[in-house]
Formats: structure tokens, C-alpha cells, sequence
């Protein structure tokens, strides 16, 4: 009779077993996979609920992957939530127990749940009221992949005819799973196909960074579990990064920390971000674990801040060019799904930023034409000074720090220009200013005098080096200085100093360029100019010389009689008086009148000639302009000089007064 009971159950095993069979062979997905467990093998046995978990090899975890939430008596437990993300460890006594069983094995919740290392699922279960679990251990080429885990609210629920049926359907409930995670796999690749395919046609749209916006907020909010994202884009000093793109999900514009993160610059080597563009696959980062290694951005610890536990970054590329970086907010990666979408980001990106660039240069160029105009009304050092605060101040946010020219000398320059007030803080005087003179030996000087492009100084760097000057540049605020060689052709002309954040290069050299022009003009100006008064002053020297007696340069003569005659003209000359001069015929009365003439406050003025005829040699009036006007002076050239002279005179009988 036993023997009979014994055939009868065994037969019946082998038919619920070949039943069941047949059933898991037509398992494809999940829903089948759970239909089998929650229909077909509870009309056979008893149990409340299954799960299947799987491995993670990569860090010796399971965790879940098939649930019956409609029959699982913890689904509103207020740790339900914690079970379905956690990673389970491998290497808890519990779960060695099930790697080592041969088949199916049992335990008693009440038993092990409180034990060291147990899982929390145990005790979650427990008080649902399950009072038992069956777990078997799902294998795929003898490698462990998976476990069933089967559970009950009866004490000693589970009868050995079950746990023989569980056995003997583990291989195929293995290869179902494997099946499974195979075909999902398969649908996730279309999925992620159809993805790309779609982002793809979404960016081949974008021509602006707000398309670009737009397309990466519509793709990337397909992803699962993504809590937010933030692109940086690299800066045109290629050392810092800004936010260029963000999840407009995440704004927080009544959060200060937040709205500095979206206009701060970012060190280029900071520990995370340079290592993001240095590796050629996305980089998952633990924030709390990146914070204990001394990490000390501002970005990091405000993801901390507001809950982040992983991040991750991509690194975004055109070519061997790096552009920027994609920040998402995610636990998981799909590598070759983030590669993709970083693909096609980069592309638009670098479509954008060449549009950008082309923009901007035709910008930088209409802007270096007005001050070229403004440049060639240029004449003088004040209205150099007025177009150079202009430009600088009201279109490139910078100030002029100094000019310094190099002498004559070749060694020593001068200040030529500056703004005073930009050292205010620093208790630095107009005074103290207008006297610095360095040499072109000056190290930094020295140093921008032997560059083509010029050279750009961080003052944080610099005062690391405990630098001077360095000290006084922090004192203006401004984060760089830029210090170009003034050059002419190839006449070097001396530096300009310049303070600011950030200036582009082509505007910077366009500039100088215009301004080391301006400066040789000037000073070509002013040369001339100094030429001139020069001769000015030479002139009134030459002419004060004739004033004298010794400089009546047409009269040739130094005998003792025309040294008298030499006294009187200097004496009458400064006068506003008649003069009449008297002497034979060839004498030169002529010259003599030209001579008193020239040293007369009148030189500048005609001398009009006008022939008198003379009745005799004493003092007579004399008709003039303005009347009869007396003689006060009678000049009287010795014959004896025409003859000391050697001179010809046409002979005749006029005076000249």
C-alpha cells in the first residue's frame, strides 16, 4: 500500500513537473514568468508570494528582479520602498547557506532574522506576517545567477514533495531567467536605438544653444531615475568650465548657492572634472566618498547638500576637442546609451560654438573698426587717454592699469599713462604713480617685452609666489592682468597693462595694436612739434641778436666813426621818434634806414620808402603823414665808409627819413 502511495505521488510529481515544464518553456518575459509562480504553481502548492533576485557579480550583491506585488503582504510596509533599491550582500551567513545547499532550502524567519548580517528583508517580511522562506539557487553553467525566494505564513509550510518540485524546475526556471534578461536586453538595445534615432532627429533641429536646451531637456528626461543634469561647457581661457545648459526641473532661483553654481567658473583641475575628460567612457562618482577624499568644489558638497548619492560625468568631445561635460544625476550607467547621447550633444555643441565663434569674431571686428575710427581722430596723448577709457571701461568691463615707454636710454620706462584710481585701495597716490620708473629688466617687464602674443598673469597664481606686484593686483578686484608689448613695425614702444576677468585675444591684439600706432604718432607729433619751438625759440634769439649793434649784418664797417654811427642807431632804434639821416651820395642812407627799420618795433611791418629833397643840412620839418613833425635825431654817414666798404651806390641827392 505504501509502496503504492509512494508510485502515486511520485507519478504525480512527474506530471506536475512535466506541466510545468511545458509552461516555463513558453516563459519570454516577466508577467509569464510571475503568471507561472502566482497561478500554475499555487493550484499545486501553498505559499503567499515569490521573488526572484539576481546577482551582481561586480559587487557580490542580488538584488530584485521579479516581484508579485499583488499577492506580496509587504507592499505597504514603510520599508517596501528600501527593499526594492537595495543591494543585498553575498557574504552574510544567510545567504552562504543557500550558495552551499545542494537544492531548495528552508528557514524559519523567527530563527535567523535578527541574527548577525541577516537581511532587513527577513524581519520587513516577519512582521507582514510570513513566517517562513524557501530559497533555491538559480544556476547557469554551474555559475550561480539567481535565487528564488518563496514564502509562507505557515510554520513548516513548505512539504517535501514542493521542495522536489522546486528543484527539479530550478535548471529551466534558471534558463527562463536567462531567457528573460536575454530578451530584455534585446528590448532595451531597440529601445535605446529608437532613442537615439529620435535625439538624433530632435539635434539635427538645433542651431541655437536654446535648441539645444530644449532637445537635451526632452531626451534626457526619458531616462530612468534621472534626478537632473547640467552641462558645462569649457571656457575660452581652457582652464575653467560654466554652466551652459541645466535641468530647468532642478532651478532654484531663491537659492543663492544655486544661482552662484550657474555663473561660477569652475577650475578645469579640480579632481573630479578633469578626470571626466580624461577618461573615454562616463565616470560614476560617489558624492559622499569624493567629499571624504578632500574634494573641496563648491558644486560637489551642494549635491550633498541637496541629497545626490552618485553622479556621473561624460565627457563631451568633437574630435580630439573637448568641449565641455554632462553632469547627470543617476544611479545607474548605460554606457553605450550615454555615449551616444553625448555623441549627438556634442555635435550640436560644437556647431554652436563655431556659429558662436563666427559671430563673435565679426562682432570683435566691428568693434575693433569703431576704435580704429575713434583711433585715427587721434592727436594728442589727452585724447589717446579719453578713447582707451572708453573702449576699455564701456565695452570690455577691463581697466587701464599702465603704459610704460621705453626712454631714449633704451632702459628705462617711465609711466606714460594709467588710471590712479584703480589702486585707490591700495593707498597708492597720483604722485607715486607718476613717478614709478622700472627698466626693461624688470622680470615681469622683461618677460612681456620677449613675448609675440603677450601674457596673461592669474593673480591667485602669482600670489602664491608671494609677489609684489601680485598683492597690488589683488587690490583691484579683477582676476587676471594682461600685458602685451607695444609695438611699431618693428619698433618696440614699451607695454600696456590692462586688468580684467577675461578679454578675448583677437580684441586684445586689435587694440594694442591700434593704440601702439596712436603712440607712435603721437610722439612722431610731438617731436615736431618740439622741432618747431625750437626753431621758434632759435629765431627770436637770431632776431634779438640783430637788435644788437654788433648784428646790423648788411652794414660792413667798424671804424671809429661808424661806431658812433653804430651808437646812435642802437639808441633811436627802440624809439617811436623821426630820424633823419644825412650823408653823401653812395654813403648807403639806405641801409641804414633798412637797418633801423629791422630793429624797430616795426620790423614785422612795410617800410615804405619816400624821397625828400633837403634845401641844407641844418635841421628842418618835414612833411609826414600826419604833418609837419620836428627832427629830433640827425644821423650823418661818413663818405670815408662808402670807401672802407669797397661798395657801389648809384649817386643822388636823396635822403631817407
Amino acid at each position: 500500500m505504501k509502496m503504492e502511495n509512494g508510485q502515486a505521488a511520485l507519478e504525480q510529481e512527474r506530471k506536475i513537473l512535466l506541466a510545468l515544464g511545458n509552461d516555463i518553456a513558453r516563459v519570454r518575459e516577466k508577467n509569464d514568468l510571475l503568471t507561472l509562480f502566482s497561478q500554475r504553481i499555487k493550484s499545486f502548492f501553498y505559499f503567499t508570494h515569490t521573488i526572484v533576485t539576481l546577482i551582481e557579480s561586480k559587487d557580490e550583491t542580488y538584488t530584485p528582479f521579479l516581484l508579485d506585488n499583488d499577492h506580496s503582504p509587504i507592499r505597504d510596509h514603510n520599508r517596501y520602498g528600501e527593499m526594492l533599491a537595495a543591494h543585498f550582500s553575498l557574504n552574510d551567513p544567510f545567504i552562504q547557506a543557500v550558495l552551499a545547499a545542494d537544492g531548495p532550502i528552508s528557514f524559519i524567519l523567527e530563527d535567523i532574522m535578527d541574527l548577525p548580517h541577516s537581511p532587513a528583508f527577513l524581519r520587513v517580511n516577519y512582521e507582514r506576517g510570513v513566517r517562513e522562506i524557501l530559497m533555491t539557487t538559480l544556476r547557469n553553467e554551474e555559475k550561480p545567477v539567481g535565487f528564488i525566494h518563496i514564502y509562507t505564513d505557515r510554520a513548516e509550510g513548505f512539504s517535501s514533495a514542493f521542495r522536489n518540485i522546486i528543484k527539479g524546475i530550478s535548471p529551466q526556471l534558471a534558463s527562463a531567467v536567462a531567457n528573460i534578461i536575454k530578451n530584455e536586453e534585446i528590448l532595451n538595445k531597440e529601445k535605446e536605438k529608437s532613442f537615439l534615432l529620435d535625439f538624433s532627429s530632435e539635434i539635427a533641429a538645433v542651431r541655437t544653444k536654446e535648441d539645444l536646451a530644449l532637445a537635451v531637456h526632452t531626451g534626457l528626461s526619458k531616462l530612468n531615475a534621472l534626478r537632473g543634469y547640467v552641462i558645462r561647457k569649457i571656457n575660452e581661457d581652457g582652464e575653467t568650465l560654466s554652466t551652459y545648459i541645466y535641468d530647468p526641473a532642478i532651478a532654484n532661483f531663491d537659492d543663492p548657492e544655486w544661482v552662484a553654481l550657474t555663473t561660477a567658473r569652475f577650475p578645469l583641475y579640480d579632481g573630479l572634472q578633469n578626470r571626466v575628460l580624461e577618461s573615454y567612457i562616463p565616470l560614476l562618482f560617489s558624492v559622499e566618498r569624493e567629499v571624504q577624499r578632500g574634494i573641496t568644489s563648491s558644486y560637489l558638497h551642494y549635491w550633498k547638500k541637496v541629497g545626490y548619492k552618485t553622479m556621473v560625468g561624460i565627457r563631451l568631445h568633437y574630435g580630439i576637442t573637448n568641449l565641455g561635460i554632462l553632469w547627470l544625476g543617476i544611479e545607474e550607467i548605460n554606457i553605450q546609451l550615454l555615449q551616444g547621447i553625448c555623441f549627438q550633444i556634442s555635435v550640436a555643441m560644437a556647431n554652436i560654438v563655431a556659429n558662436e565663434q563666427v559671430e563673435k569674431t565679426q562682432q570683435d571686428q566691428a568693434f575693433l573698426l569703431d576704435f580704429s575710427n575713434d583711433i585715427a581722430l587721434v592727436k594728442t596723448k589727452p585724447d589717446l587717454e579719453a578713447a582707451i577709457s572708453k573702449v576699455l571701461d564701456n565695452a570690455l568691463h577691463s581697466k587701464l592699469s599702465m603704459i610704460r615707454l621705453i626712454e631714449e636710454d633704451g632702459v628705462n620706462m617711465p609711466a606714460y599713462m594709467f588710471d590712479w584710481t584703480l589702486f585707490v585701495k591700495a593707498g597708492i597716490t597720483f604722485d607715486q604713480m607718476s613717478s614709478s620708473v622700472i627698466t626693461i629688466e624688470e622680470p615681469y617687464t622683461a618677460k612681456v617685452l620677449a613675448s609675440k602674443e603677450g601674457v596673461v598673469f592669474n593673480i591667485a597664481e602669482e600670489l602664491k609666489t608671494g609677489s609684489a606686484y601680485a598683492q597690488l593686483w589683488a587690490t583691484t578686484g579683477f582676476k587676471n592682468v594682461y600685458a602685451m608689448p607695444l609695438r611699431a613695425g618693428n619698433k618696440v614702444l614699451g607695454t600696456i597693462w590692462l586688468h580684467s576677468d577675461w578679454i578675448s585675444q583677437l580684441v586684445l591684439r586689435g587694440i594694442c595694436a591700434q593704440i601702439s600706432v596712436a603712440i607712435d604718432n603721437i610722439q612722431a607729433n610731438e617731436k615736431l612739434l618740439a622741432y618747431k619751438k625750437q626753431l621758434e625759440v632759435e629765431n627770436d634769439y637770431l632776431k634779438e641778436q640783430i637788435k644788437t649793434i654788433y648784428n646790423f649784418s648788411e652794414i660792413v664797417g667798424s671804424g671809429e666813426a661808424m661806431q658812433e654811427v653804430y651808437r646812435l642807431m642802437s639808441i633811436v632804434s627802440t624809439t617811436n621818434t623821426t630820424v633823419l639821416v644825412l650823408g653823401e651820395t653812395g654813403t648807403g642812407k639806405e641801409l641804414i634806414a633798412r637797418a633801423l627799420h629791422n630793429a624797430s618795433s616795426r620790423k614785422d611791418k612795410l617800410m615804405v620808402k619816400v624821397n625828400c629833397l633837403v634845401m641844407n643840412a641844418a635841421p628842418l620839418p618835414v612833411r609826414s603823414t600826419g604833418g609837419l613833425v620836428s627832427l629830433n635825431w640827425l644821423i650823418t654817414v661818413p663818405y670815408s665808409w662808402m670807401k672802407l666798404a669797397n661798395c657801389r651806390w648809384k649817386r643822388n641827392r636823396n635822403y631817407y627819413a
